[in-house]
């Protein structure tokens, strides 16, 4: 989390401050592409996070009121979040120049990697990493077999082939 948040923080504020001038003519559309894709891929990377988290507080707490509530507090979050960055971003930009709204927004990502120094992590001992089997492409295995049986089922694949034939189409 620490190192999305940074790069995320470090893409907004080199799309905000033109790359402090680094990136002149024609290149600056690539790499203003670039940074912008970084930073998405950032924040989905904070997100998937934030999901296992919840998930593994989920699987701790005995009640499933807890899970939840705590679901609903992620998704009520990310809509709450997406509705004012809609509003003010929109609003900024009415007073301020896109550089200064990406400025701005070089701050969200920042607070991120903030508050992952507040996540309480316990290391895995060293003992427990030498009991996992010898061969890492085993458990690689089991987990594509089990997805391939998954996959084959005629009430996973039908949908999925319903979805993708009709996102297809123009």
């Amino acid at each position: 989390l620490m190192l999305a948040g940074t790069l995320g923080c470090l893409s907004y504020s080199l799309v905000g401050h033109k790359f402090w001038g680094t990136i002149q003519g024609e290149a600056l559309i690539p790499a203003t592409v670039a940074c912008l894709i970084l930073s998405s891929a950032c924040i989905a990377f904070s997100d998937v996070v934030a999901d296992g988290i919840v998930v593994q507080k989920s699987r701790d707490s005995n009640d499933p009121k807890v899970a939840g509530g705590l679901q609903s507090l992620c998704w009520g979050s990310a809509a709450i979040g997406g509705l004012l960055s809609a509003y003010f971003s929109g609003s900024l930009l009415e007073v301020m120049k896109p550089q200064d709204v990406f400025s701005i927004t070089a701050f969200l990502p920042f607070v991120v990697a903030s508050i992952a120094l507040t996540i309480d992590e316990t290391p895995i001992k060293k003992d427990a990493i030498m009991s996992m089997d010898s061969n890492p492409l085993d458990g690689a295995k089991e987990q594509i077999d089990a997805l391939w049986s998954a996959i084959k089922q005629p009430s996973i694949y039908k949908p999925a082939l319903f979805l993708f034939l009709w996102q297809s189409t123009p």
